[in-house]
């Protein structure tokens, strides 16, 4: 291997396809899953145990932190507080709630390690930049590899010497199980098998549930796994073709999705223009825009025109991720109910975010080089 080749093997190895705005759905479930766990905590457990005054009390501040998470608000001194509470938590709360608990205590403390303010945050609000520079750090995403690929060896290992004592059998179900775990750890570290660990990692947790009651399922496994998948391995859509999106200038929610599309194409392949520009004039005779909708406008490189849904989902399939899982997702809702819905957003959408003051928004000069007139 030339060495300029194994010098940069590490960063391409690790690299991962997260951006902000991905990274923000994950953020809002944890919060969201947080909240509601330790709310079940609060009224089914904590009246029950010997401290329930404190536990309450711990409770309320993990409510407060996992909401703050959700919507993105001082990140990481709310996931601080919420971590803290819910690990304390565990000593109050009743057994059977421990491994949720558990789940929601690591996931937090793996947010806690990521830098603040992703795309889609409240922090990230009013930035001039819409991606700020928000990247998955690679030590996070690594150290998240070598402990799942850890722990899959020690619960695999664990239950082949348990099964294999002397007066134990290994069983279908459990060597089936023990099996899922050693693969993970074999191919968890290449790159390209690292998508079958994944799956198999996801497989053996749902095998502990449904085969071993739960007796071989792992709270941090089940936390790792967001935190392992790679965006990267759903590849945009069309990456190399060139789409124009025409939007309207005076629409506060067209804005806020231009900003979110620039965000999230690291690509850079789309350009975008305000409709009654001179792009747009160019590119779609007035005639025939006029009879199109007042909103979004995907101009495809080959002149065709896209708009309402499938304008949604064409540039949603464009970015890749999870964002192209949502939209194969739409392409199972019949295109009629999909526009009816866009119409209806489309209809009250100058009520859901203020008038911009300018036709195109505040960036920085590298991303203004991708509008037109």
């Amino acid at each position: 291997m030339p060495a300029e080749s194994a010098a940069t093997d590490p960063p391409r190895t690790w690299s991962n396809g997260w951006t902000g705005g991905q990274y923000s759905v994950l953020r809002a479930s944890i919060g969201a899953a947080g909240t509601l766990v330790v709310a079940v905590v609060l009224v089914a457990g904590t009246p029950h145990s010997p401290g329930w005054v404190a536990s309450a009390l711990l409770a309320a501040i993990a409510v407060a932190g996992t909401i703050s998470v959700a919507v993105g608000s001082g990140q990481r001194m709310s996931a601080l507080a919420a971590c803290l509470a819910t690990g304390s938590l565990l000593a109050f709360s009743p057994v059977g709630l421990h491994p949720a608990l558990r789940v929601v205590f690591w996931m937090l403390l793996l947010n806690l390690l990521l830098p603040p303010a992703p795309f889609g945050s409240r922090d990230a609000r009013g930035r001039v930049d819409p991606d700020g520079g928000w990247r998955m750090p690679v030590p996070v995403f690594a150290t998240s590899w070598l402990l799942l690929c850890c722990l899959s060896v020690f619960l695999g290992g664990w239950m082949v010497v348990r099964q294999l004592a002397p007066d134990g059998v290994l069983g279908l179900d459990t060597g089936l199980l023990a099996g899922l775990y050693l693969l993970v750890a074999a191919l968890g570290f290449a790159p390209r098998s690292r998508p079958i660990a994944w799956i198999a990692a996801l497989l053996a947790q749902i095998a502990a549930l449904v085969l071993t009651d739960s007796v071989s399922a792992s709270p941090e496994l089940v936390a790792l796994l967001p935190f392992t998948f790679d965006p990267g391995w759903i590849r945009p859509a069309s990456r190399a073709a060139r789409d124009t999106v025409l939007y309207d200038g005076t629409c506060g929610l067209c804005h806020a999705s231009v900003r979110f599309l620039l965000a999230e194409d690291r690509g850079g392949t789309i350009r975008y223009a305000p409709l009654g520009g001179a792009t747009a004039d160019a590119l779609v005779p007035t005639a025939e825009r006029e009879r199109l909708p007042d909103s979004l406008i995907v101009v495809m490189e080959d002149a065709t025109l896209l708009v309402r849904s499938r304008a949604i989902r064409h540039l949603s399939a464009r970015l890749g991720g999870i964002w192209r899982i949502a939209s194969i997702v739409m392409g199972l809702v019949p295109v009629s109910l999909a526009d009816l819905a866009y119409s209806g957003v489309a209809r009250v959408r100058r009520r859901l975010a203020a008038t911009p003051p300018d036709a195109c928004p505040v960036l920085p000069p590298d991303l203004r080089a991708r509008f037109g007139e």
